[in-house]
């Protein structure tokens, strides 16, 4: 009888312990994390970012206090803590001012570099025409020229419209976007949807790998850039076939 008691009160003994345990575990993970009422710091932006921009903390972002329960979210932005290894690092996209700097908004390390015998030339395109800002670095694309000719149609001359595929319709590997060495299709984000919705019918630069020759032909067949020049976007599976000295 006695030692059916005595069994009781250890087995009471034990669970009064083991809910200590769990109390005082509790509490010291409440401890050890950031305090509710407190929040967590991350960091934004200060002004609007573009993309390429080097980093300086000071001049281009300002902490911000968000709720604990974001933590997981805070994991993935830049913090006080970090902003240091991350100083004239560029950002890969247009960052507004007051959203959050994310760890993924930095461009990867890229060199700029050449094959022998090659140079880097950039080609102005319009909306359409650069295939509405879809050519990433890496990509290939075959240049076209519209030109005009004289016809006679009826005995009178007429003006026609005349499409010339540069470089007897090599493809051209696309090294820069803008000023963007590298940037992954994946990478793109609502803010840069939206914002090539304000600047699809606005010029930017498509800079490609050619030959000497070739950056010639490009120059004149568009009249030193006067003529309109259209991008053509070669699916992933021909993008090996990179142009090469003397194609």
């Amino acid at each position: 009888m006695q030692d059916n008691k005595a069994s009781k009160v250890f087995l009471i003994v034990a669970v009064a312990l083991g809910l200590l345990a769990t109390v005082l575990a509790f509490g010291y993970i409440e401890s050890s994390g950031p305090d509710r009422r407190e929040g967590v710091t991350i960091l934004v932006a200060k002004h609007d970012l573009r993309p390429n921009t080097p980093l300086d903390a000071e001049r281009d972002l300002e902490p911000k206090k968000i709720p604990a329960e974001f933590l997981g979210f805070a994991m993935a932005c830049l913090t006080p803590g970090e902003s240091s290894h991350y100083k004239a690092q560029r950002v890969n996209r247009l960052i507004g001012a007051g959203q959050p700097v994310m760890l993924a908004d930095f461009s990867l390390l890229t060199e700029f570099t050449l094959k022998a015998g090659m140079v880097a030339i950039s080609v102005p395109v319009r909306g359409a025409h650069g295939v509405s800002g879809l050519p990433v670095p890496g990509d290939h694309v075959k240049v076209m020229v519209t030109q005009t000719k004289s016809v006679m149609e009826n005995g009178t001359p007429m003006m026609q419209p005349h499409t010339v595929v540069a470089a007897n319709g090599a493809s051209f590997k696309v090294v820069a976007v803008g000023s963007r060495l590298s940037k992954p299709r994946q990478q793109v984000t609502a803010m840069d949807q939206y914002t090539s919705s304000l600047e699809s019918e606005m010029q930017q630069s498509v800079t490609i790998e050619a030959t000497e020759e070739q950056g010639k032909e490009i120059v004149e067949l568009s009249n030193a850039y006067r003529l309109p020049i259209t991008l053509m976007l070669m699916p992933p599976e021909q993008n090996d076939a990179a142009t090469m000295p003397g194609k």
